[in-house]
């Protein structure tokens, strides 16, 4: 699955369906060297959320705001 798709996926599940629509467009993905796995999500060079294992997001501040542009954001 496409690793885009997969993060838009998931913020939609884990707070409100559309909010994926406020993700920024250029983003940089780093994946883990062990399992392949999504790690850690950047924006101009400043983080935005880090994927757990679990299968939640822990979001940054500066993610936050820009996720509270989206009428649905829970």
């Amino acid at each position: 699955m496409d690793p885009i798709l997969k993060l838009k996926h998931t913020i939609d599940a884990l707070f409100g369906l559309g909010v994926s629509k406020h993700l920024p467009k250029q983003i940089e993905i780093f994946f883990s060297k062990r399992t392949g796995r999504i790690r850690e999500v950047y924006h101009k060079q400043k983080l935005l959320c880090t994927l757990r294992i679990d299968g939640g997001l822990a979001i940054t501040p500066y993610f936050a705001q820009i996720l509270m542009k989206s009428k649905k954001f829970k």
